[in-house]
């Protein structure tokens, strides 16, 4: 065979051989084809994909492959790849409509909406017509802003399919955003016509109420919720209306539901307690808004609950809930927080938040007397730290100028108009000017009445005023030792405790004693100090000088028996009040031991302890049962109410013992005095405004006429209640009773005790097994301190409780 001839029939084998393999290759690539078809139509993408990428592979021209590859992957929204694999597409046919398609929608979504559009038009008058126009229409109507090419590119939809509903809502929509109102009403009432859909109705409502159609608006909002029950904005929509048309009752109605339908979305919540907030149900308000915190991430609840607190006047805890919330987002204070520390008067951290917030607010920076805010914040960081009272209110009656239409109608921003008058009436007081004052105050009042610390200044003005004019002398009395009365003296030169009290209108600046100098004058002017005496006549010269500088002088004369006498029961004189009646004895017996907040650890032995107290009272001591009050893991506002209901209706003849078990906690301030509070069974753990302060005891205390209250605490840091005055004089128990005595027993100092308490132990021994008729409470507590001391870590206290009118005296019991 010729070389040539047998060289083509090579070639020609190889050729047919080439050609099997590939009719081979493609034939399988089909079959990877068929089944990712299958795969993409039971939206088995994974798999499909899989099969379409070996399909690929087998033959790299597959067009079909790319494009169902493509739209597998943009159903995933994987829309990168997926373009990639529609330009592929375009590549092997520039014409293949449904890659110019699906570019156009991936384009879209990588918002490179001009792009998208061109793609889009080059699927016009093909099957994907509509959906172009759809496309187009709402780059041009969302993110154009182009109502009319939107308009015009709906229309287009509605001229290929004049059934087609969604079209005619959608240009509603832009005819709404036009404020072309009766056009966009025209194609709504087409729609409600045609179909039985919400979204119309609800379109519908929003015109209505611009038009100032209120019925009709609530109306259509009702027929979208009747065809769809479950949409949650629905009933917080038509809540707002029937709110803005005073119909409060509905409102709630549809926020409750609005709230049962999407408990964990705080929206529900926020408009619910806004609404209790607007009708001044303040406490209904707060419930909501603790309710939100349980049940959604959302700490804004925090920031509403501060500012509804603010209005009702409890600045303390609008305080701690302004600081639970900026600790929560981990921010510094805002400028509405800076008011509520005005009012409490923090000036040094007011005027630190003040400047931060300046500073990290540089739209601030420059002052220009237009700015309610401003003018505040600048007063607080400038002006008072310097003591410019009357460059401060130049300032504010300058903004008050400046913004004379705020002014006059105050419907805008009204609570910094108000903070701004009550700064401003401070600022009055400070340059003595206290009828200008009372008129600012009441113009503050006029406007929202519940402000008690304003309340508080009007009533204090006739007495800043004295005290600004006082040239009155101190008044100088002698508590004990009783002047020109027998003491009981061991020998000559005995060390006794003096006891007195000076009082003056502008308050006392410091006592001398037979020229020793008392700098330790308590708030009620009480004071105390060590004197030796002497058999027979001791002259003791009290001077007393007030803040203004006005000083008297006064001399007492105190007679010491010459002979010692051991006191014995028989020389006890029956304790009588000074009307002549019997004592009459009450309790209030408190116990947390079951805590509603999980992170609050519960305690075994309170209650256990509280109700074995109880009992000795009862059973021991002259304590009628109806006098007894026993508030066993109750909230902080039942204690408080009872307490101080308790104490104001005790008169000169009624003794009270306050005892409490549970937690207790204390904190220092940033002056570093410390602040102890017990824990009661609603408490939130860190938010002391659930808390029980030792402040908030005082306060109950303060104005009660009983002759005795002591306090018996099982709580760590109660020693925070006390005041270094010792009652350590041996006196009578007569005289120790007709002297009126405010104590503190705590089962420890400033420190932590346990559950297990031995103080408690020791108190109801002590008690149980007490044999005298008369016990006064020093002695009580005298009788086990020894005993706790030396089988305990605990150091416990007894002293007289901070400035509630301790005049020296003791708590007795009586036993029957």
């Amino acid at each position: 065979m010729h070389m040539k001839t047998l060289q083509r029939l090579v070639v020609c084998l190889l050729i047919l051989l080439a050609t099997s393999n590939a009719i081979a290759q493609s034939k399988e690539a089909e079959k990877l084809y068929q089944l990712g078809v299958q795969q993409a139509d039971k939206r088995y993408f994974d798999d499909a994909i899989s099969n379409l990428s070996k399909a690929i592979k087998l033959f790299p021209q597959y067009k079909a492959a790319y494009s169902l590859r493509g739209f597998c992957f943009f159903e995933k929204s994987e829309y990168e790849i997926s373009r990639q694999d529609y330009e592929r597409v375009l590549q092997i046919d520039p014409t293949d409509v449904t890659a110019n398609y699906y570019l156009g929608r991936t384009l879209f979504y990588r918002e490179d909406f001009n792009k998208a559009i061109s793609f889009f038009r080059k699927v016009l008058h093909s099957d994907f017509e509509r959906d172009a126009y759809w496309w187009i229409a709402s780059v041009y109507r969302d993110y154009n802003i182009n109502y009319d090419s939107a308009i015009h590119y709906f229309n287009q939809m509605i001229r290929i399919d004049p059934s087609d509903m969604h079209a005619f809502y959608q240009r509603a929509r832009c005819y709404l955003a036009k404020k072309d109102y009766d056009k966009a009403i025209n194609d709504l009432n087409h729609v409600i016509k045609k179909e039985n859909w919400s979204w119309p109705f609800r379109t519908r409502s929003e015109i209505y109420w611009i038009q100032g159609k209120q019925v009709e608006a609530i109306d259509d909002l009702s027929r979208a919720i009747v065809i769809d029950p479950t949409r949650f904005d629905d009933y917080i929509a038509r809540g707002w209306k029937y709110r803005f048309m005073g119909n409060f009752a509905a409102a709630d109605q549809d926020y409750l539901k609005a709230k049962s339908l999407e408990p964990g979305n705080f929206e529900a919540y926020r408009s619910l307690g806004t609404s209790y907030w607007s009708q001044k149900k303040y406490e209904e308000a707060i419930g909501v808004f603790e309710e939100a915190i349980r049940n959604t991430n959302d700490n804004s609840a925090y920031l509403f609950k501060a500012r509804i607190r603010k209005q009702q006047g409890e600045y303390q805890k609008s305080d701690s809930e302004y600081t639970h919330y900026f600790e929560k987002i981990n921010k510094a204070s805002n400028h509405e927080h800076i008011p509520v520390l005005v009012r409490l008067e923090r000036w040094e951290l007011a005027k630190t938040y003040a400047l931060n917030y300046l500073h990290n607010n540089p739209e601030f920076i420059a002052y220009d007397g237009d700015n309610l805010e401003e003018c505040f914040l600048r007063i607080v960081s400038e002006d008072i730290p310097q003591n410019q009272w009357a460059k401060a209110i130049q300032k504010i009656d300058k903004t008050f100028a400046d913004n004379a239409k705020l002014v006059a109608d105050k419907t805008n921003k009204w609570e910094i108009y108000i903070d701004l008058l009550v700064l401003k009436g401070r600022l009055l007081e400070k340059l003595n000017k206290f009828d200008q004052a009372k008129d600012v105050y009441d113009q503050a009042l006029a406007i929202h009445a519940l402000q008690p610390d304003v309340i508080s200044s009007i009533t204090a003005l006739p007495r800043r005023s004295e005290i600004a004019n006082d040239k009155a002398l101190p008044e100088i009395y002698l508590i004990s030792p009783e002047p020109s009365r027998g003491l009981q003296i061991v020998g000559g030169g005995s060390q006794l405790q003096l006891v007195g009290k000076a009082k003056d209108v502008s308050g006392i600046a410091f006592v001398t004693i037979n020229g020793k100098r008392i700098d330790k004058i308590e708030e009620d002017g009480l004071f105390t100090t060590t004197l030796s005496f002497k058999p027979g006549a001791n002259n003791i010269l009290i001077t007393a000088t007030d803040k203004k500088g006005n000083k008297a002088t006064k001399t007492f004369l105190v007679t010491g028996n010459a002979v010692a006498k051991k006191q014995t029961e028989e020389d006890i004189i029956v304790p009588v009040s000074t009307n002549g009646g019997t004592p009459q004895y009450h309790a209030i017996i408190i116990a947390a031991k079951d805590y509603t907040d999980s992170r609050i650890q519960d305690l075994e032995n309170p209650v256990k302890d509280a109700a074995e107290f109880k009992t000795i009272l009862e059973t021991n001591y002259t304590f009628n049962p109806d006098n007894i009050e026993t508030l066993y893991n109750k909230s902080r506002e039942e204690i408080m109410q009872s307490i101080i209901q308790k104490s104001n209706a005790l008169g000169e003849n009624d003794n009270l013992v306050i005892f409490y078990a549970g937690h207790g906690i204390a904190e220092k301030d940033r002056f570093g005095d410390v602040d102890g509070y017990w824990i009661p069974s609603s408490a939130i753990k860190g938010n002391t405004a659930t808390y029980i302060s030792t402040d908030d005891i005082r306060k109950s205390l303060k104005r009660s006429m009983s002759k005795h209250i002591l306090v018996i605490a099982d709580a760590c840091f109660s020693g925070a209640f006390t005041r270094e005055l010792s009652s350590d004089a041996e006196v009578g128990i007569q005289k120790q009773y007709n002297v009126p005595s405010r104590k503190i027993m705590a089962s420890g100092n400033l420190e932590p005790v346990p559950d297990n308490s031995r103080f408690i132990y020791y108190l109801k021994k002590s008690l149980k097994e007490n044999k005298q008729k008369y016990l006064t409470a020093k002695k009580l507590f005298d009788g086990f301190y020894e005993a706790i001391l030396n089988n305990s870590d605990t150091s416990p206290q007894y002293a007289a409780i901070k400035n509630v009118g301790d005049e020296g005296g003791e708590f007795v019991f009586i036993k029957k």
